[in-house]
């Protein structure tokens, strides 16, 4: 009797079990298709809107339309197959396409990075150089660092198909990615490569942006007070000219008052 009822606890903990685990596989699937679409949707609409509406398409704005470019074809060419996996819980797609997704996910987020560190640098020279700005940064300029942020951005995404580290399927992330933890010179290499030095160019650049952005905030603030103690002073001017002139009046009055009596 003790082992049957022993035998229905397990049955009823595994049909407990298998229950939550459904839930959960179910909400991490409606949140990572619900997130896949905002940002498939987002980016979409910038990148029509700056395609369709040429005379926004500045210098400026081609960094942010590569970037908004590059998360719209991750959006596009990763997630759906990270909705599939997370419900299936598996990599059904093979080995080529997840060495093929796994690249290009790794190809994308460092070309976005150092997408961010050129929109860093343009904004450096824009705020702290404006009269050189137009001769610093032309359009041909602008497509070659583009260019070179791509080719970046494949040089530290390659090594693992040739060997140098590898490429794997990760149960967590429902994504091929890196084997971050198999080759630690790898994983040392493309941080330093792909996400530090993006990382550094944005420090120092927007602390300068930030630096300057203060002292004109203190120069603009010791102007406004002068221009107020200005104003105070000639108030206070005009006011005691005219308590003067008024005083002035009464004593004429009352001088004609005497002498009319």
């Amino acid at each position: 009797m003790s082992s049957n009822s022993s035998l229905s606890n397990v049955k009823g903990l595994r049909n407990l079990t298998t229950q939550e685990d459904g839930v959960v596989r179910v909400t991490e699937s409606i949140a990572i298709i619900v997130i896949a679409i905002f940002i498939c949707l987002g980016n979409l609409v910038i990148v029509v809107t700056l395609y369709r509406k040429s005379y926004l398409l500045t210098l400026s704005n081609k960094f942010v339309f590569s970037l908004t470019l590059s998360n719209f074809l991750l959006s596009v060419l990763v997630l759906p197959f990270v909705v599939t996996s997370s419900i299936r819980r598996e990599w059904i797609f093979g080995v080529v396409w997840c060495n093929f997704s796994a690249l290009l996910y790794m190809l994308i987020s460092s070309a976005s990075m150092l997408t961010l560190g050129l929109i860093a640098i343009d904004r450096y020279y824009a705020v702290l150089y404006p009269m050189v700005y137009p001769m610093k940064i032309t359009g041909n300029r602008a497509v070659v660092a583009l260019v070179y942020v791509w080719l970046h951005s494949l040089i530290g995404c390659l090594p693992p198909l040739f060997g140098w580290s590898s490429l794997e399927f990760d149960q967590f992330k429902w994504m091929c990615v890196a084997a971050w933890h198999k080759e630690a010179g790898y994983t040392a290499f493309w941080q330093i490569w792909c996400a530090l030095l993006p990382f550094l160019v944005m420090m120092i650049c927007y602390g300068f942006i930030f630096r300057v952005a203060r002292i004109k905030a203190r120069k603009i603030h010791c102007g406004s007070v002068i221009i107020v103690e200005e104003d105070s002073q000639r108030n206070g001017r005009k006011n005691s000219s005219t308590s003067t002139s008024s005083s002035g009046s009464r004593r004429n009055a009352f001088q004609g008052v005497v002498y009319s009596a």
